[in-house]
């Protein structure tokens, strides 16, 4: 039986304003924090197997490297300037099959309540920001580790390794 993929839509830019070290960066340089948060949401993807979807605004007059792209198994979107990303996330919500099981990462309020009334979870950045960076407990460390060994094998690591 597969599992559902827990899916993810996260406000780009309104969590990147309101979580360190992302809101420090961005006043230096916008590219680089959103590459760190992505290259982070990354790391907690593979953590946790979701599926998630980034949209962040598309300015007028700032270049973005495509509308929609896929990089290190986060999918990221631009609104087409000059909208912003919060009738994009609406939409998304919307055109959801399963909204249920939508979890949405955002502090604005019209999406919040947008997405509660569509029967979606939704997350503040903090509380996105606090699961990113919580450590794995042992138990699930461990769980996804098979310590079933046959005989045969043992006896071949034991031989790759030199233990007698």
């Amino acid at each position: 039986m597969k599992t559902k993929t827990q899916k993810i839509i996260i406000d780009g830019y309104n969590v990147l304003h309101l979580i360190e070290p992302y809101r420090s960066m961005l006043q230096k340089d916008l590219e680089t924090a959103r590459n760190l948060f992505i290259h982070n949401l990354s790391i907690y993807r593979s953590q946790k197997m979701l599926d998630i979807l980034v949209v962040f605004d598309g300015a007028a007059g700032i270049p973005v490297p495509h509308q929609y792209e896929t990089r290190a198994g986060i999918r990221i979107m631009f609104s087409r300037a000059p909208q912003k990303a919060d009738p994009v996330i609406i939409n998304l919500i919307r055109k959801a099959k399963q909204r249920r099981s939508l979890i949405v990462v955002t502090n604005d309020r019209e999406i919040i309540s947008f997405a509660k009334s569509a029967g979606s979870q939704t997350l503040s950045p903090k509380e996105l920001a606090d699961r990113m960076s919580a450590k794995p407990r042992d138990d699930q460390l461990l769980s996804k580790i098979d310590n079933h060994m046959s005989d045969e094998e043992l006896e071949e690591w034991k031989k790759i390794f030199g233990v007698k």
